[in-house]
């Protein structure tokens, strides 16, 4: 793994440094600086891009090549995809020739130059971190100092997926062991910054990680698009400290969503990690008040299920589960019960660690910290508990499912007849009843409606869910459960004039009701892969307020399950996602070749066309079935139970 011009990261043998190839290759405009008050930044962007995401590495570069100044040492280790292999460009970077495997790359004002080639290695290897990220600081010293983590990543499960090596993520564990030997060895105390230009890392456990060795962190709640942040303002982002570095590429990334189309459903936060301790102190007090008066558990899971979501996906199994922390606050806070002195606390101690922060309209009201947070104890994940910082939430969330399986106990939190709904306003109002006794207990509600498949044929009444949104308990003291949401049926134009169907999951209105955000379960398919062993994920649309879609993309899960927006191959194909839902409370994915013509969409998303239209009172099928409706609750002790009808006018 440690090639030559690492061998002095990885031993003390003495082998050559960075600064003696530097020299050899005649580069120029180097600060190579490190005096207190010269204001000088040494930058290394560990540009993980031997996937899906290596055209996007690409172009980061050219920004990083417009935006870099003589105040700034840029390096980029710089992993790419395997030659002849989708999606491998073949294109240069600057005048560097194509290559394939990783390069060490050195970006000044003058152009780029190519330090080294070191092959094919595995990006995901906490040691290549160590070796290259030691290397570029030890050699070059400056006053204010930024590692850029840019990959995949999945939150607390980890960051870097390597397509070549397929190893798996980098634990948060890993990295912050991986950053305090980089620290040891290049002599240096703290990094000013730590940016994750990832999904789903400005996470509890990943600050919590981050905390021992860095200043600040730079990274977002929700995933990320493809262009990601924006490094052509890299050179006024290092004019000032950390701070300034942050908040300028925070302003940087917003602008760049606002061209790509995608800015109602992006974040981004820049978290001073010095108060992570008390936000964990916040934490901890929030877990006694909830020990001290287990009836509250409910009340909690409650708030992480009214909290944000982020990268959401319809199949709990599939979900991240990430919520808001600082949501999760302001429901405890605004409940006024004897959580609320402790969640005022935790949303304080979360404000004042979130320095900095952007969210589009779709996350309005998000604080910049996400936690993780199942409401049911059926889907968390054991795992969790292996990450070292997780200690403090963890406890939280077992004291909350314990309380809240208490205090369902023996009740029967079922429903108790069908559900009913009527058409107002340009919404479907859908309600079905508890007991009183169970209203108390229920942690989440969900309104839902799809195409009604009477029994037949030996099977049970089955429903294709469409759409779902957060509902609640509207009146405690009877028991009824419900909300609202629009009914949307979105139509695919392709080659052909052909049409189709989309299955639409998790509508997120924006308060001012300017901007939608749908979240559609999509199957890919690379050329002459099979439905069944396809990559999972979801296609996000954004629509306007007359229901036009203003933005798409596509999320994938990876073979290592990382996330992120990816650039498919344009011969690969997608099949849309529906749940089957059975009168039995059976849930079954079902691929769009089962209900659509064509069965599947060409992968490239700019191929065809899509189009929203409302339905309204007696308009109609959907998927050639009637509009049916539905609620799902989930009880304090996990338990689910589904109803739905079908809508009759």
């Amino acid at each position: 793994m440690c090639s030559a011009l690492f061998v002095a990261a990885c031993s003390d043998d003495g082998g050559p440094r960075l600064g003696d190839v530097t020299d050899v290759t005649n580069v120029t405009n180097v600060t190579n600086g490190g005096g207190e008050g010269d204001g000088s930044w040494t930058v290394f962007v560990y540009m993980a891009a031997d996937n899906n995401l290596e055209s996007d590495g690409l172009d980061d570069i050219n920004e990083m090549m417009a935006g870099v100044t003589d105040n700034v040492n840029l390096f980029v280790l710089n992993d790419r995809s395997a030659q002849d292999d989708f999606p491998y460009t073949g294109d240069p970077i600057d005048g560097v020739p194509a290559y394939s495997g990783a390069h060490l790359l050195h970006v000044t004002p003058a152009g780029v130059k190519d330090l080294q080639d070191l092959g094919e290695i595995d990006m995901a290897d906490p040691a290549m971190l160590v070796a290259s990220a030691t290397t570029v600081f030890e050699a070059y010293p400056a006053e204010h100092t930024a590692l850029v983590l840019w990959d995949h990543a999945n939150g607390w499960e980890g960051y870097s997926d390597d397509g070549s090596s397929g190893n798996g993520l980098m634990s948060p564990d890993q990295m912050q062991a991986a950053l305090t030997e980089v620290l040891q060895r290049s002599g240096m105390d703290r990094f000013s910054v730590v940016s994750f230009d990832a999904c789903l890392m400005a996470e509890l456990e990943v600050a919590l990680s981050m905390a021992p060795v860095a200043d600040y962190l730079l990274a977002s709640e929700q995933t990320v698009p493809n262009h990601g942040m924006d490094y052509a303002v890299l050179g006024e982002a290092t004019s000032g400290d950390a701070e300034h570095f942050g908040a300028t590429m925070i302003d940087g990334f917003r602008q760049h969503s606002e061209v790509a189309d995608d800015v109602a459903g992006v974040t981004m936060s820049l978290l001073d990690l010095a108060k992570m301790n008390a936000v964990s102190d916040a934490v901890a007090g929030l877990h006694q008040a909830i020990a001290a008066d287990p009836a509250t558990a409910v009340e909690f899971l409650r708030g992480a299920d009214r909290a944000a979501a982020f990268a959401y996906d319809d199949d709990p199994g599939k979900s991240f589960h990430l919520r808001d922390l600082g949501q999760i606050g302001d429901y405890l806070v605004a409940g006024g019960t004897s959580l609320a002195a402790a969640s005022a606390q935790l949303v304080g101690a979360v404000d004042d660690a979130v320095v900095a922060h952007f969210e589009g309209v779709a996350f309005t009201g998000a604080h910049g910290l996400s936690v993780y947070a199942p409401i049911s104890i059926e889907y968390f994940r054991s795992d969790f508990n292996d990450v070292s910082t997780a200690t403090t939430w963890s406890a939280l969330l077992d004291t909350a499912y314990g309380g809240g399986a208490d205090s369902v106990g023996g009740t029967d939190t079922s429903f108790t007849g069908v559900p009913v709904a009527s058409f107002e306003n340009g919404q479907i109002s859908i309600a079905a009843q508890v007991s009183g006794e169970a209203a108390p207990n229920i942690a989440s509600v969900t309104v839902f409606y799809g195409a009604f498949v009477p029994a037949q044929d030996g099977f049970p009444d089955l429903l294709l869910m469409l759409g779902r949104l957060a509902g609640d308990v509207l009146d405690p003291a009877t028991g009824v459960v419900g909300g609202a949401l629009p009914v949307l049926q979105l139509g695919i134009s392709g080659d052909g004039g052909s049409t189709g169907l989309l299955g639409v999951f998790s509508p997120i209105p924006s308060p001012d009701g300017t901007t939608t955000i749908l979240s559609v379960p999509v199957r890919y398919m690379a050329p002459g892969v099979a439905v069944d062993d396809g990559l999972s994920g979801f296609l996000e649309l954004t629509l306007d307020a007359d229901a036009n879609i203003v933005g798409r993309a596509l999320y994938l899960r990876s073979e290592t399950g990382a996330l992120a927006a990816v650039t498919p191959d344009p011969n690969g194909t997608l099949q849309t996602i529906v749940l089957q839902l059975g009168a039995d409370g059976s849930v079954v994915p079902v691929p769009s070749e089962m209900y659509t013509t064509p069965p599947s969409l060409p992968a490239v998303l700019d191929s065809y066309s899509i189009a929203a239209q409302a339905v309204a009172p007696g308009d109609g099928t959907v998927l050639g079935g009637a509009l049916g409706f539905g609620v799902v609750v989930v009880d304090a002790g996990g338990t689910t139970h589904i109803t739905f009808a079908k809508y009759t006018g």
